[in-house]
This record gives structure tokens, sequence and C-alpha cells, in this order.
């Protein structure tokens, strides 16, 4: 129970994620960074400690890469704070919908589709979800969309795992959140300017989805399975969003888009 509540899982205000172990700190440049998973995160990190020390960079190993950097940067008694009182601090936003099928297709998708092996966090969520749902334990199925919303919906927000956890779970109140200027996932090449460095930032965003358009929707993915979706263009993430699964979602999610929004206006203020 004591290393749930240590990494965010219990005990937090409406499910609130510990902040100090996804906070990252970095003194050249005078910054914190509020991580948020499947919003850049690992592609802003490894940026991030290239300015603070390029030779280290390269020293953080891959499978391992996310506890290693929090272990080097996140806050510490002995530099909390220390010699940063002005210090910016910054965090990115993504579409919340989006971020949702990005994780799906990431985590329960991808692995069978690619046959890349299931992490391990996500091969537990799948054998429980299957268990839920009542079907034959088999990870080469894996799980639906619909599937993985109603795992979802059937398990308190408090214990979700941070990669689908909702965004507003990473701030504290509004106190909190009024402190870190933000940015949406769309203008993250504005975080360089405006910590005063020049970094091509396209290689690490090549790949970022797109607004989410759901006046597009062409088909309805969400019952397909991933031997399934192979067959159909996966880069059309409001295909996998159904109106009914959009309602399903919105009690979750919805005060994500306050914080979305925010982001997003912030980008067109520093754009003007």
């Amino acid at each position: 129970m004591r290393q749930l509540h240590a990494r965010g899982y219990l005990g937090r205000r409406g499910g609130t994620v510990e902040p100090g172990a996804f906070t990252l700190q970095f003194r050249k440049l005078d910054v914190y960074y509020r991580w948020i998973p499947k919003n850049s995160c690992t592609a802003i990190k490894r940026t991030l400690v290239g300015f603070e020390d390029a030779e280290r960079s390269e020293s953080f190993s891959t499978h391992n890469f996310h506890a290693e950097v929090q272990d080097a940067y996140g806050p510490a008694p002995a530099r909390v704070f220390s010699g940063m009182e002005s210090a910016k601090a910054i965090a990115v936003v993504r579409e919340p919908l989006e971020r949702v099928v990005s994780c799906y297709l990431d985590k329960f998708s991808a692995p069978t589709v690619r046959e890349r092996g299931f992490e391990r966090f996500a091969e537990g969520h799948l054998r429980r979800a299957q268990r839920m749902l009542g079907v034959r334990e088999d990870l080469s199925r894996s799980i639906s969309f619909a599937e993985f919303v109603w795992y979802l919906t059937q398990t308190p927000v408090a214990v979700w795992d941070p990669h689908w956890k909702p965004q507003w779970t990473y701030f504290g109140d509004d106190q909190d959140l009024d402190g870190y200027e933000l940015f949406s996932m769309g203008d993250t090449a504005q975080i360089w300017s405006y910590l005063g460095v020049e970094h091509d930032n396209r290689r690490y965003n090549a790949t970022a989805a797109g607004a989410l358009d759901l006046s597009a929707r062409t088909d309805d993915y969400s019952e397909l399975l991933p031997a399934e979706l192979q067959n159909v263009d996966q880069a059309q993430y409001q295909n996998f969003l159904p109106d009914a699964l959009i309602r399903v979602l919105m009690p979750f999610f919805g005060r994500d888009y306050d914080i979305y929004n925010r982001a997003v206006a912030q980008g067109r203020s520093r754009r003007d």
C-alpha cells in the first residue's frame, strides 16, 4: 500500500498522482517539467537531458529510461528548489480522447499486430480485462477499443495506470496548474523558443496525430480486435470514437478539456 501511495495510485486528492513522481528539474535551462505519459514525454525528456548534459543523455538504458531519468533529475531533498526559485515550469497536454485511443493502440493493439510482445504492465491489465469480460485469456486476441473502455469504467480512476490516467490528475489543483506554461501536442516546437534555445523539433513529433476531427468519421473501428485493425487505417483516430463511447468516456476525461483548451489558448497567444 505504501508503494502504491508513493507512486500516486492511492490517497491523492480525487485520485491525483504524486507530483514529485512526474516532475523533472533541469538547472541549465532553469525549468521544471511536469511530464504526462503519452504526451511526447520520452522525446521531450531526451531533449531536455541533452541540453543539461549531452554525454549523460546517451547513458540511459532504453528499457528503463523513465525510471533512470526520474532518479537523475526528479526532485530530491538535496536539490529540490535549491537555486531554482525563479525557474519556469512547463507541461504538455494532449487532446484527451486522442490520447486514450493512442494509448489503446500502443499498449494493446500494436503488440499483437507487430508481434513485439506486451509490456509487463500492459499484459497484466490485458489478462485482468479478459477475465472481467468473461473471454478466454489469449494475448494474441487482446481486446477491442470498446472492451478497453469498458475495462476503464470498471475500475476507480485512482488506480488507473498512469498511461491512461486523466491529465487533470497530474496537477494537484488549479493553483498548481496556474504555475505552468502549457503546450498542446501541436505546439511542442514552441517549448524550445520559450526556453530560449534552438532545437529541430520535427524529428520528435513527425508521427504525432493531428487535431481529432469527429466530423470526419467514416467508419466504426471500436469493436474490431487488433487482428482486424490491420485491415484499416488506424491513424483515423476518430473512427474509434462512436458517440456512444464518447458519452461513456466524457465523465472521466471531460475535465481534461479545460486544461487542453487552456494549452491551445496559450499556444495561440505565444504565436501572436
